[in-house]
């Protein structure tokens, strides 16, 4: 099973318009990134993107 961390790379904007900026980490690799005006939307576009890449190494 592979474990993925996420963590926050920064935060933008007021408050009431945040942008979240998250990196999707598997083992000592940032394999995703993603942005989202909340955190579950950041996670789940860096989520996907790090199965892409995923994807591509594996071919």
């Amino acid at each position: 099973m592979v474990n993925i961390e996420y963590v926050v790379e920064k935060e933008v904007g007021p408050d009431h318009d945040k942008r979240f900026y998250i990196n999707a980490i598997i083992g000592d690799k940032v394999l995703g990134k993603g942005m989202g005006r909340n955190k579950k939307e950041a996670e789940q576009m860096a989520a996907k993107e790090a199965l892409y890449s995923v994807g591509e190494r594996n071919g």
